[in-house]
């Protein structure tokens, strides 16, 4: 039994109509990457590698952390 809720259209699952793509997302693995990632027009949003640790990124927190504020600004979503 599907449990997630139905859609606006009364299909469980979202509704979204198999093969349509509802959003592009990118990951990015490297600072080089996500420092221009706010102005990629086809993307709508993209996962950044920061940690409060500053564990496995590729430079400083202060390095890092404005690339997520210049995604949001650009009204992107952002996940870190």
């Amino acid at each position: 039994m599907d449990r997630r809720p139905p859609s606006d259209d009364g299909r469980p699952g979202g509704g979204t109509p198999e093969g349509v793509i509802r959003g592009r997302t990118i990951a990015t693995h490297d600072l080089e990457t996500l420092r221009p990632a706010y102005g990629y027009d086809r993307v709508q949003a993209v996962f950044a590698r920061i940690n409060p640790e500053g564990a496995v990124m590729d430079g400083t927190a202060a390095d890092v952390v404005p690339a997520p504020g210049r995604i949001h600004a650009a009204r992107k979503g952002s996940w870190g």
